[in-house]
Parts: C-alpha cells; sequence; structure tokens
C-alpha cells in the first residue's frame, strides 16, 4: 500500500521466453520491460531463454509468472493475450541450386525434389501441411538449427521473416515461392488462470497492453 502511494512498484518478474524472437519488429514486451524497469521502479527481471514446452510448465508450475510462446497445444489452465503473428517463409542459401531461380519459373514439383528441414517443436496445423509437401531428410530442434542447415546450401527450410532477414540483406538466403510457401504463427503471453495478485505481474500485463 505505501509503494502504492508512491507509484512505485517493487519486487521480481520471471519471464520465461522460446528462442529466436528478439529479433521481432513488434516489441511489445521490450516495451513493458523498459517500462517495468525505469528508475522509479524497484524490479529485477530474471529473463528464461527456453524452449516452448519448458516456458510453459514454467508458468504452470509458478517457477514462471509469465511466458511468451507460440499457441500451440496450450493447456486450457493457462490465460493467454495475443501479442503478435509471426509469419515465416521456406528459404534456401545462396549455394542452393534454386536460389537464382525465379519465383514464375519455380514449380511446387522442383521445391520438392530438393531435401528439405523437419522442425521438431509445435506446430499449428497449417505449419504442419506446409512441411509435409517437402522432402524432409533433416531435422532441427529449433529456428537457429534450421537456418545452420540452410546456410549449408544443401537444405531448404521454413524460418521466420525476421530470423531470416539478416541473411536475406547479406545476399545469403532468399524466400522460395513466397505466394505458396508461407504460413503465419501466432505468439502468445501466457499466465496461469488462477495464479496469486502480484503487483509487479499486473503492471506488467498493463504495460503490455497499453496501459503504461
Amino acid at each position: 500500500d505505501v509503494n502504492a502511494l508512491h507509484h512505485t512498484i517493487k519486487g521480481e518478474l520471471n519471464i520465461g521466453i522460446t528462442d529466436n524472437l528478439v529479433t521481432l519488429p513488434a516489441m511489445d514486451v521490450t516495451h513493458a520491460l523498459a517500462a517495468l524497469t525505469a528508475p522509479h521502479h524497484e524490479v529485477t527481471v530474471h529473463i528464461h531463454m527456453e524452449p516452448s514446452d519448458a516456458v510453459i510448465r514454467g508458468v504452470m508450475d509458478g517457477h514462471l509468472h509469465v511466458g511468451v510462446v507460440p499457441a500451440v497445444n496450450l493447456p486450457t489452465s493457462l490465460e493467454t493475450r495475443l501479442l503478435y503473428d509471426e509469419p515465416s517463409y521456406l528459404y534456401c542459401s545462396a549455394e542452393h541450386p534454386l536460389f537464382s531461380v525465379p519465383d514464375e519459373a519455380l514449380s511446387l514439383a522442383q521445391i520438392a525434389s530438393h531435401p528439405a528441414i523437419r522442425p521438431r517443436y509445435p506446430l499449428p496445423d497449417a505449419a504442419r501441411q506446409a512441411h509435409e509437401a517437402l522432402n524432409l531428410q533433416a531435422s532441427a530442434s529449433d529456428r537457429e538449427g534450421a537456418a545452420f542447415l540452410i546456410l549449408t546450401g544443401r537444405f531448404m527450410g521454413f524460418l521466420p521473416e525476421h530470423v531470416a532477414e539478416q541473411w536475406v540483406a547479406a545476399g545469403k538466403m532468399r524466400a522460395l515461392h513466397t505466394a505458396t510457401q508461407h504460413y503465419r504463427i501466432p505468439f502468445v503471453l501466457i499466465t496461469r488462470h488462477d495464479r496469486r495478485p502480484n503487483r509487479v505481474v499486473d503492471a506488467f500485463l498493463g504495460f503490455i497492453s497499453g496501459g503504461g
């Protein structure tokens, strides 16, 4: 109550974030953390970068206050807030045989004839269907692993647009047949439905919603 009188937020925030999101153009989480850690507050932030299933477990068991994960296979005991949709496209590297083939000359049969990467993390139905049409001959446990394999020039694979952008800008990757080879994954902020009142968490959620 004394803190409230002085508009000071004091405490800790444990947040779990799934991999490769720091380059997302939508910076809601970053802006909310900046507001929460402003000099007139006394908040310590602990960020845990983990696979989405580990973030979900952490929120459910109370180890984490909040999490940022794709909206895939989420337990009903979690409350979700949509943050953004993440677009993904099918990429190959500059060393790949299809790199110089323009989209209008590129057939789906050609795409399916080259080795591609199967992700070993949860995907929504549309993303799974996009992968099923490919010639899956390798796998990756996360998006960084997929990028490694794509850069060998031997494989094509789906990457979020914001993850691939650095290599596209450098001329080291390109997206293939963007009209058909794409999907979007919604990312959400998760908390427990039955979470205890917590002024730090409430303030963070308020900043995410634009209340800060």
